[in-house]
């Protein structure tokens, strides 16, 4: 599953990389790494598109590429951030529900794992 963001004719998203920040852009609906499925209308931000590009810059370094989470943060959680920042809000539920579902999967086997075994792996 992925997520992008299409503002002023282009499409913004989110990956993993080993350094520098995990924040990318392609032709919407190009990116080669992912099929497209369909669009979600969020509505139409107020800012320029120099707002825009002084908004991501900042982004840029609130979201590094080694930071990248499948679960808890990750390219559906970057367009959400991202969407609220443009004044349209929050992207849709059902989007981030399976990552959301796997989190407390993951936290629920941690803490289970912490129980029965410690720290002692760790």
């Amino acid at each position: 599953f992925h997520c992008a963001v299409e503002v002023h004719d282009r499409e913004w998203s989110f990956q993993a990389r080993p350094v520098g920040s995990g924040i990318f852009c392609v032709v919407p609906k190009q990116c080669l790494q992912h099929s497209y499925r369909t669009s979600v209308t969020m509505g139409f931000t107020t800012m320029t598109e120099r707002e825009i590009a002084r908004l991501l810059e900042h982004m840029r370094k609130e979201w590094p590429g080694p930071c990248y989470s499948m679960l808890s943060r990750n390219c559906c959680h970057f367009c959400d951030d991202l969407c609220r920042r443009l004044g349209v809000g929050p992207i849709p539920v059902w989007t981030t529900n399976l990552a959301g579902a796997g989190a407390v999967v993951k936290a629920v086997a941690d803490v289970a794992a912490d129980s029965v075994y410690g720290t002692w792996f760790a």
